[in-house]
């Protein structure tokens, strides 16, 4: 159980991102023996170092503090809705969930509205693991000028200190506690974590999209319809 633990601790923390802080895979050991049964794959390791040249992203668009600020808890009925994400690869839904995590939902259907992500890039993957986007930079650092406090975070419990973040969960990266900003990932695979990353939304269709992902694919447009 102590290197099951150890392992898993391990990978939960490369969600980290913020100004000024890259987002990075910590260096992980593969243990000699195999942990406890989770569905974490256990080949190919995650990378220990970050993917070197990230791919800048395409878009024109770059906000500041100044033109963008968190716009709080919006009402249910205008953030419970169907996110269509458009890529190069094809196409992704996923619901958006406010019941689940009402600032991170806020805040995306905000930031959707802003055409902020139209022309974004995905700028890490982590094969078996997550894919991550949202960053105007492109460099795992950049964010929309502002950040706000993580959700608290309901998901299956694992044991007294994780929780299943499941294939399809979509959720906040962030660089530590109450630093969310509009970089997020998505789910490839059940893992259990800390529940430290704001879980706002779940895949409906295109999973498949989601795991044919490369560093560098790009969200060409992205647009939100509220759930009747």
């Amino acid at each position: 159980m102590k290197k099951y633990l150890s392992f898993a601790f391990a990978i939960t923390g490369l969600l980290i991102l913020g100004a000024g802080c890259q987002m990075s895979v910590p260096a992980v050991e593969t243990p000699t023996t195999a942990p406890v049964p989770v569905p974490v794959p256990a080949e190919p390791a995650p990378p220990t170092t970050p993917p070197e040249s990230p791919k800048s992203s395409t878009s024109t668009y770059m906000p500041s503090s100044s033109t963008l600020k968190f716009p709080g808890v919006l009402p249910e009925k205008d953030t419970h809705g169907i996110v269509t994400l458009k890529t190069n690869k094809g196409d992704i839904t996923f619901e958006v969930l406010p019941k689940e995590g009402p600032k991170a939902a806020s805040n995306f259907v905000y930031l959707v509205k802003q055409k902020y992500y139209d022309g974004l890039t995905f700028h890490r993957i982590v094969p078996g693991f997550v894919v991550q986007g949202g960053d105007p930079t492109g460099s795992g650092s950049g964010g929309p000028g502002y950040q706000f406090e993580d959700d608290v975070v309901h998901l299956p419990r694992v044991d007294s200190q994780m929780v299943n973040y499941a294939e399809g969960v979509v959720a906040m990266a962030n660089a530590g506690p109450n630093t969310n900003g509009s970089q997020f990932f998505i789910m490839l695979a059940d893992n259990p974590m800390p529940p430290l990353y704001s879980y706002f939304g779940r895949v409906l269709t295109g999973m498949d999209v989601v795991k044919k992902l490369t560093q560098g694919d790009t969200m060409t447009t992205v647009s939100f319809e509220v759930k009747k």
